[in-house]
């Protein structure tokens, strides 16, 4: 592999029936911005700050507000719900932050209003097969963190 990582070999490897839709975004601050579409719902970005340096994988998501505050306020165990949320996000590479309503890193369970993941793929070490891979996996994490807090609001609503 190159030193680099190069926007045409990006653009290849994205090329892919594995990815349901990416689109070039202009951003001043990196050499490129891929915003990618794995399933049709959960939008990431791959980015590359620097020549040189590594691609930067980005993804997240919104709760409704408050949602995670009504699972807690229904009587559910905060530790039950930190523990499968920390199940899930452990178990992806890279980074995660609970964020609150101001994008600030959210130390309460209670008042998470966004999670975001960052994983760097550095030059030695990327491959179509990482990136992809990568990709899959952040999206899988969402997939499964919102189901678990769409699990906990239908109860929440079944009990009202």
């Amino acid at each position: 592999m190159d030193e680099d990582i190069g926007y045409n070999e990006i653009q290849d490897w994205l090329d892919t029936e594995a990815i349901y839709d990416y689109t070039k975004i202009t951003d001043v601050e990196s050499e490129y911005n891929f915003q990618v579409d794995i399933d049709g719902n959960y939008t990431m970005h791959v980015i590359k700050g620097n020549k040189g340096g590594p691609l930067i994988l980005k993804a997240g998501m919104e709760f409704p507000s408050d949602a995670i505050a009504n699972i807690l306020d229904g009587q559910h165990d905060e530790r039950q719900l930190g523990t499968l949320f920390a199940s899930v996000l452990t178990n992806t590479s890279g980074q995660y932050h609970y964020l609150n309503d101001d994008y600030d890193v959210a130390v309460e369970l209670r008042d998470i209003r966004y999670i975001e993941f960052d994983k760097y793929i550095f030059p030695d070490g990327a491959s179509q097969h990482e990136l992809i891979n990568s990709l899959h996996e952040m999206t899988d994490s969402l997939v499964f963190i919102n189901d678990i807090v769409k699990y906990y609001n239908q109860n929440l609503e079944g009990q009202s």
